[in-house]
């Protein structure tokens, strides 16, 4: 599943279940896969089925609540929500996940609550990079998302995102030579489309200081939005606002743009 190989994870759920048919993570985890299949009903009825076993978990409300939204459901995902805001977590994921769920009305809340997972375990990844978000992106506290962030990359140098994630904030303060070496460091450990647009990122920014970094971002935007990732949020994405005003940047992203529209009409 961490591979992304829905069909193969769900089968092997499957015999998981068929074997222990009592265990709730069976049915949470094999809810994951089908959600990775965009089958969110089969989704809901695992998560209930977990539920139903007594599964301790507050994050399961706020899993049903997502693939609840997804199914077209939003009156059963806003119950789930607040079910979910009602529980007091009692768990690592449950507090992420509790974490995630305030994050838009309450940042310092969701930080909270991202504090308390790491309470429980110093090395979650998932903590920590939640953490790093919600303290760079909704309450301005850049330099402490840095630091937040060298934990995560410490704890797991290969977790990439993490590490792009501090290029990304090392080149807003205008630390352009250790935002390149995360920027060079990401892209030998990943190469696929949600990194090199990270990446990309870094580079678009670093281009203020060294306009030579432009070629190094355009290809690495081009090679992700050529594959569709990044083009919902290419046109308000301000890290990519020292390239915006060039004609090459409209021609990239209206090239792959109409890529994507050939390959969803059956083009060659």
């Amino acid at each position: 599943m961490k591979q992304r190989f829905w069909e193969r994870a769900r089968a092997d759920f499957d015999e998981a279940i068929a074997l222990r048919p009592d265990l709730p993570d069976a049915y949470i985890n094999r809810a994951l896969a089908q959600e990775g299949m965009n089958q969110f009903t089969e989704a809901i009825a695992d998560l209930s089925e977990a539920l139903k076993r007594g599964t301790p978990r507050t994050r399961v409300y706020f899993m049903r609540a997502y693939a609840r939204e997804n199914a077209g459901d939003r009156d059963g995902a806003k119950r789930d929500t607040e079910k979910g805001l009602r529980q007091l977590p009692s768990d690592e994921k449950s507090w992420i996940a509790r974490g995630l769920a305030r994050l838009a009305s309450d940042p310092q809340g969701a930080l909270a609550d991202f504090d308390q997972a790491l309470e429980l375990n110093p090395r979650s990844i998932d903590a920590l990079q939640n953490k790093a978000h919600v303290l760079g992106e909704r309450l301005n506290r850049e330099e402490d998302a840095i630091g937040v962030l060298s934990q995560a990359v410490s704890v797991n140098p290969d977790f990439v995102p993490a590490r792009a994630g501090r290029g990304v904030y090392l080149a807003r303060a205008g630390k352009y030579a250790a935002a390149r070496e995360d920027a060079t460091e990401a892209l030998l450990r990943d190469t696929r489309p949600p990194n090199l647009y990270q990446v990309a990122c870094i580079y678009a920014l670093g281009s203020r200081q060294n306009p030579a970094d432009r070629v190094k971002a355009f290809e690495l935007l081009s090679s992700a939005l050529r594959s569709g990732f990044g083009l919902d949020i290419v046109d308000q994405d301000n890290d990519l606002d020292p390239l915006r005003k060039l004609p090459e940047f409209d021609r990239l992203v209206k090239a792959a743009r109409a890529l994507q529209t050939s390959i969803r009409q059956g083009g060659p």
